[in-house]
């Protein structure tokens, strides 16, 4: 997460090389608030596909009204496998399931 353009874009574009090389995923929030090439510039350091592994708040504004959401937003994005307890027990419970045995297992299965 940053909130200003670095200032070697050189530098940065070398590291980003080096990761590359090295087979690391890049994800980047930048806080945005000169316009769309800067956008642009993140996205092109950022992992392929650059619209999955690049968030852009636009502007402290915008991310001290909603703290929480943007948090989950990237989350969401650098970790997709991602489940939540407490979302994942509410759509259970929607759907009409209940926890009748907790901690335990069901029985291996048999062989016919």
């Amino acid at each position: 997460v940053t909130t200003g353009a670095p200032a070697f874009l050189r530098d940065v574009q070398q590291q980003v090389d080096l990761l590359e090389e090295e087979g690391v995923l890049r994800y980047f929030v930048p806080i945005i608030y000169q316009g769309r090439d800067q956008v642009d510039q993140y996205a092109a350091w950022a992992s392929r596909p650059s619209t999955s592994h690049t968030l852009s708040i636009p502007g402290i504004t915008a991310l001290e009204k909603d703290q929480s959401a943007w948090a989950v937003r990237a989350i969401g994005r650098t970790c997709p496998g991602l489940v939540s307890p407490t979302a994942s027990k509410a759509l259970g419970e929607a759907r009409g399931y209940a926890l009748v045995a907790p901690g335990r297992e069901c029985a291996a299965p048999q062989t016919l």
